[in-house]
């Protein structure tokens, strides 16, 4: 199957402790509408009740196209914005009227570099269970219990090239894995992000775990026993969440709706 690259009009990605809707510079205003509207349609339920940031860039709205993108995201799938980002006064004047915060795009670079540069910033974790954490162990030595259910570990972060994260749980991750990064759970694994390395769901035989991904694009997709190679790109792929599950004796990827 032949593979063209997905859209970039509009992107949603975890970072820190927010969710980014990031609106490309060089797309047309109906690009970047029929985007939205695909992506939050796929997304909506990840995205309820969960303030993002809009990230407009150096884009100057005009009043009709600032309108129009708050009925999308507050009228039309009540999506909270917890702040607008912008370099263009218009916008920024534009997003006061409206009663919406404003952060300026450069000084947000800024406090992000600041970010990285602190390993307590880096190294964040939500609601950690210490001893429910594995990190550099055999999948095998994973041992799900009675709990695991109700065991969700939230990670904030990307998962780099070269580094393992571990749970005996469900594990949800805020961010990217990038290629050459490695998660695994005895639960099912939620990526709000793009999963582009290895998964490894159910890890100690549960073969009802899922994983799930905003952008499911991984190097290999592992649920208990049963492992998927890289899957064939489609022509849409990354451009919707989906969902990965043992049907029949085998790892199949469904588009979620």
């Amino acid at each position: 199957m032949s593979r063209r690259a997905s859209s970039k009009a509009v992107e949603i990605k975890g970072y820190e402790d927010n969710i980014n809707i990031i609106v490309s510079n060089d797309a047309s205003f109906s690009e970047v509408e029929a985007e939205l509207l695909n992506k939050l349609m796929g997304a909506k339920d990840f995205l309820k009740g969960v303030p993002v940031i809009l990230d407009v860039g150096n884009r100057s709205l005009s009043p009709q196209q600032f309108v129009k993108l708050n009925q999308i995201l507050n009228d039309r799938f009540n999506i909270m914005v917890s702040a607008i980002r912008t370099n263009s006064e218009q916008t920024r004047r534009l997003a006061v009227v409206n009663g919406w915060k404003v952060e300026h795009r450069r000084q947000q670079r800024k406090k992000i570099i600041e970010k990285l540069s602190s390993s307590k910033i880096r190294n964040r974790k939500v609601n950690p269970v210490k001893k429910n954490v594995i990190v550099e162990q055999d999948d095998k030595k994973l041992k799900p219990n009675s709990d695991d259910k109700n065991d969700t570990y939230l990670y904030r972060g990307t998962i780099r090239s070269g580094q393992r994260k571990a749970h005996v749980g469900n594990l949800l991750i805020i961010g990217d894995v990038n290629p050459g990064g490695e998660i695994i759970a005895t639960g099912d694994i939620v990526v709000i992000g793009r999963l582009r390395g290895m998964a490894h769901a159910g890890a100690g035989g549960n073969s009802s775990a899922e994983i799930i991904a905003l952008h499911l694009q991984p190097m290999q997709l592992r649920i208990a026993d049963y492992i998927g190679r890289a899957p064939d790109q489609d022509p849409e792929s990354g451009s919707y969440p989906e969902k990965a599950s043992v049907e029949n004796g085998s790892i199949v990827i469904q588009r979620i709706k």
